[in-house]
C-alpha cells in the first residue's frame, strides 16, 4: 500500500505487449500499454495503453504527467534516453536514470569516456553481476 506520493522511491515505467489480446480483435491487433511500478513495493500505480509499441513514448510522458513523480527517481529502458522525457521527469521534479545504449551513440561515448577517464570513482560504486 502506498501511504501518500512515493517521494524517496524508485518508480519503474516500461511497455508491455499484453499477449493474447490479438485474438480478442477483428484485426488481430494486439494491446500494448505502459506500466508503472514503486520498486520497492512492487506497487503498480498506473498504466495507460499505448495503441502501438511506438506509442510508448507519448504515454511514458503522460504517465509522468498523471503521477506525482516528484522526489523519486525514475527509471526506464533505452526507448526513452531522449531530451522530451528527461525534461518531462525533471519539470515533475523528479530524477531520471535512462538505459544508454547505441540509440544515443553520442552520449554514449561521452559516459564510456567519463568512466575511462575516472570521473565517476568519485561519486559512484560500482557492482559488476551475472548478466551486465
Amino acid at each position: 500500500m502506498l501511504d501518500g506520493p512515493p517521494a524517496g522511491k524508485t518508480i519503474a515505467i516500461d511497455g508491455k505487449t499484453v499477449c493474447g489480446t490479438g485474438k480478442l480483435t477483428k484485426d488481430g491487433s494486439v494491446l500494448h500499454i505502459a506500466g508503472t511500478l514503486v520498486s520497492e513495493l512492487n506497487l503498480v500505480i498506473g498504466s495507460v495503453g499505448c495503441g502501438t509499441k511506438a506509442g510508448e513514448k507519448a504515454a511514458f510522458r503522460e504517465l509522468i504527467g498523471l503521477l506525482d513523480v516528484s522526489g523519486t527517481i525514475v527509471v526506464a529502458d533505452a526507448l526513452h534516453c531522449s531530451r522530451k522525457s528527461a525534461k518531462a521527469v525533471v519539470d515533475a521534479g523528479g530524477d531520471y536514470l535512462f538505459v544508454v545504449k547505441d540509440n544515443c551513440p553520442r552520449l554514449r561515448e561521452g559516459i564510456e569516456l567519463y568512466v575511462r577517464g575516472g570521473g565517476c570513482r568519485r561519486t559512484a560504486q560500482w557492482k559488476r553481476t551475472a548478466g551486465g
